[in-house]
């Protein structure tokens, strides 16, 4: 009798074609990118063309690293905004500040990665990796942003969408008188109406001169309220069929939402943050994401978010021997214990399982610096520092999280409070106003439940209350601690850090909460911004950007019809009446 063939070996045999000169590119992604990156590859191209792309679905992209600088926006994100492939977009300030140099007529040109820094800088010649530009194309940039923002329309407070919407009607402009077709992505945004918004739009040279053009009285500010509700709004009514015209508004699920990452940073939070602020915050019924496809170099395992040696992590252990933490190199290759770790579901300080903590590399750093208050009245100002690499994710008091290089000074961080009572027990904060002996939370973390108080956790232990201290004075303890003093980056390298963390993935480090590495779909899903039920239609591929990116907008062109444009920068009024409807109905008014 046969041996029955096992439902593992159904796949695809690999048998290729050999490749010819004439095969096309559609054919040399679908018949011989046949495993690993590779096949990931083909998988991006194919969600991207057969299910992204379909009418019901609203694609919103967002755009990490030096892309537009290499000629990205010409090559492949102004095509894809033409034939209505991206509806709606979230970039670094960077990206587009690097897009106007093409829009107003200004040169790049390919360089050496290999030419001394000092030499260029004596001929004063700018540098990104290789790509070479004089000095004064950022003067003339400057020049050009800080003559249109003192417009008359400018002179308010907006959303990021509608202050891109406006350079972009000038850099359009300029593009006409100069003969240009097609430079700017700002410009092709503008006019296909697709929305730009940038997650931290002081952080690029744009944001620089907005500052500075302030100190001059001008009034033109930007309002992270308005993105936040305005991205909101988009991925609702896309979910609601209220975007392409399937359904009525109220429908729950009447189209799809896809997000197609490009890095990750604070872009890819920014866009994918969307679900959690209508699930969540504004308490409105909705699953999440339908189609995530990212590409990226930073993968989980080489630790693209990580902390600096040293970095001490807040787990039950030997106080006396461990006063601050846990050094996180000496926790190399452990698993299985626990750590200190904030639960966005009970929205309280737990303990969550580590699952792995490895070296990641020696990299650059930055320096995070904070301070607040402790102590039972508060009465002791302290600092502390954390140093790590720039985009590692930090939380808010809020529970959302910053890339460290986007946080500003006055920021609240998400902090792990603990004290030590006159017995000589440790207190931990549960970082809900509430403090509990941490042998007894042990005690209840082991048994799934509250404790009784019968229960004995230690052969010691008295739950008294801190003397002469009022509930409201010890949830005012929480509320102002610990914010931003400064970050800067420290210009060295040294050995860097990472764990994953199951379930909660964030764990404490120098008290203050900060996220673990791999932002992956499965992760997603845990936070409610991809749908569970979708999860099967998520592809992350790690590559560069500047492979990927080309190969996916040449197979996309090649293999499905131009879209309508969606134009959704100038329906933005009709999808935040939708977001402020359902809201209304909503308990978490």
């Amino acid at each position: 009798m046969a041996k029955k063939k096992s439902k593992f070996l159904q796949g695809r045999r690999i048998d290729p074609r050999p490749i010819t000169p004439d095969v096309t590119l559609v054919d040399l992604i679908d018949e011989t990118f046949l495993a690993y990156n590779a096949s990931r590859l083909r998988e991006a191209c194919q969600l991207f063309t057969r299910k992204m792309l379909e009418p019901d679905t609203t694609v919103g992209l967002s755009l990490t690293g030096a892309l537009t600088p290499a000629g990205l926006g010409i090559s492949a994100l102004i095509p894809l905004i033409r034939a209505g492939f991206v509806d709606w977009i979230i970039t670094t300030g960077a990206n587009l500040y690097h897009d106007t140099h093409f829009g107003i007529g200004l040169d790049l040109y390919q360089g050496s990665a290999n030419i001394s820094d000092i030499v260029l800088r004596e001929q004063e010649v700018v540098r990104i990796y290789d790509i070479f530009f004089d000095y004064s194309v950022l003067l003339d940039t400057d020049a050009f942003y800080r003559r249109i923002i003192e417009g008359e329309e400018f002179q308010r407070a907006m959303s990021t969408a509608e202050f891109h919407y406006l350079c972009g009607k000038y850099v359009r402009e300029r593009e006409r008188k100069l003969g240009l077709e097609n430079k700017s992505l700002i410009a092709a945004a503008y006019e296909y109406g697709v929305p730009l918004y940038t997650s931290s739009p002081g952080d690029s040279s744009i944001g620089m001169n907005v500052a500075a053009k302030a100190l001059q009285g001008n009034k033109l500010a930007f309002d992270p309220s308005l993105d936040v509700n305005e991205t909101a709004a988009i991925v609702l009514a896309a979910k609601r069929g209220a975007i392409h015209g399937m359904g009525d508004r109220g429908k729950k699920h009447g189209g799809k939402s896809a997000v197609f990452i490009l890095g990750g940073g604070s872009p890819k939070n920014f866009l994918l943050q969307t679900e959690p602020q209508i699930q969540e915050v504004l308490g409105i019924d909705e699953r999440g994401h339908d189609y995530f496809l990212q590409i990226t170099d930073a993968r989980p395992d080489t630790g693209g978010l990580c902390v600096a040696e040293g970095a001490l992590i807040d787990m039950p252990r030997d106080i006396i021997r461990y006063p601050e933490g846990v050094a996180i190199e000496t926790l190399v290759g452990k698993s299985s214990f626990h750590v200190y770790t904030f639960d966005q579901d009970q929205q309280k300080m737990t303990l969550s399982e580590v699952e792995k903590v490895w070296r990641t590399g020696e990299k650059e750093v930055w320096r995070l610096r904070f301070g607040g208050y402790s102590g039972v009245r508060k009465e002791n100002y302290k600092e502390g520092e954390l140093l790590a690499t720039p985009e590692h994710l930090v939380m808010l008091d809020d529970g959302s999280y910053k890339p460290l290089k986007a946080l500003r000074t006055g920021e609240s961080l998400k902090v792990f409070k603990s004290s030590h009572s006159t017995d000589g027990y440790r207190q931990i904060g549960l970082g809900v106003g509430q403090t509990i002996s941490e042998h007894r939370g042990l005690l209840e973390f082991a048994l799934g439940r509250k404790s009784e108080s019968t229960e004995v956790a230690h052969q010691l232990d008295r739950r008294r209350k801190m003397d002469g201290i009022t509930s409201e004075e010890i949830r005012e303890r929480y509320a102002d601690n610990h914010q931003v003093i400064s970050v800067e980056p420290t210009g060295i390298t040294v050995p860097v850090y990472d764990m994953k963390v199951k379930r909660t993935h964030n764990f404490v480090a120098n008290g203050i909460v900060v996220h673990n590495s791999g932002a992956t779909p499965g992760e997603a899903v845990s936070w409610g911004k991809v749908d569970p039920d979708r999860l099967p239609d998520a592809v992350v591929c790690y590559v560069d950007s500047t492979i990927a990116l080309p190969l996916i907008t040449a197979y996309a062109l090649a293999r499905h019809e131009p879209r309508e444009p969606k134009r959704l920068y100038e329906r933005r009024g009709e999808l935040m009446e939708l977001l402020m409807s359902e809201y209304q109905k909503s308990k978490r008014r």
